[in-house]
């Protein structure tokens, strides 16, 4: 599938040294045998054919330059791994962050500003075509909502082509994904409504949704998890 990117790239901060509401920041991978591999990765690399995780050999070095030989790596094969979830963490604005956000016992230069803990989920596909891909998972639940991100083309070789988001559903017991129609970050009209016709309460909120952005994505998908489950 051509529009799917070559390679994800997770950038994982080790954090475990800044205290106890982060003693458990470790990612994990879960492989379709059924087994795991929990550990905390710097990096973990995804390409057209395998994942290779990064891990620092030696925590307690603290170097400030990592170099090549600094780093264990893992390589496994993509069809093999199911889903992958990301613990990391990242800079919010104070005044940015809600209820659910869990604040990190680290400190920035900046007093506006806070560590928030940042999980990501991504997980192995199966498009309406049959081929897979590794999506992060916007909304989990009996629905789960996906987002795919495409570069578009660009007549200037130098620059890189604007950047096109899909999003797709999956609910528990469905093999393939659901494309939601329309592209871009506004989806407009153009949603895929008749997937949640089982649901009158969604179907009011798609009715009522001039502009169906993420955001309205995402409440959809938990109004649908919350509501509409037989």
């Amino acid at each position: 599938m051509k529009s799917i990117p070559s390679f994800i790239c997770l950038f994982i901060i080790s954090v475990n040294s800044f205290g106890q509401i982060y003693q458990n920041t470790n990612d994990t991978i879960f492989l379709k045998d059924g087994s795991k591999i929990i550990d905390d990765f710097r990096t973990i690399f995804i390409n057209n054919k395998n994942i290779t995780l990064f891990k620092i050999k030696d925590e307690s070095a603290g170097k400030k330059k990592l170099k090549g030989g600094d780093f264990i790596k893992t390589k496994i094969p993509k069809d093999k791994i199911s889903k992958i979830i990301d613990n990391d963490v990242e800079i919010k604005k104070i005044k940015d962050i809600n209820k659910n956000d869990v604040i990190a016992n680290m400190h920035t230069n900046n007093k506006k500003e806070k560590y928030v803990l940042k999980r990501t989920v991504i997980e192995n596909v199966i498009f309406s075509n049959g081929q897979r891909d590794f999506l992060e998972v916007l909304q989990e639940g009996y629905c789960n909502l996906y987002l795919q991100k495409t570069e578009g083309a660009s007549l200037d070789l130098n620059k890189s082509g604007k950047t096109h988001y899909h999003y797709y559903v999956k609910r528990k017991g469905e093999k393939k994904i659901t494309k939601l129609k329309g592209s871009g970050f506004i989806l407009g009209s153009g949603v895929k409504s008749n997937y949640f016709e089982d649901c009158s309460l969604a179907m009011d909120f798609i009715a009522k949704v001039k502009k169906m952005n993420r955001g309205n994505l995402i409440s959809l998908v938990k109004l649908y998890n919350e509501n509409c489950i037989n």
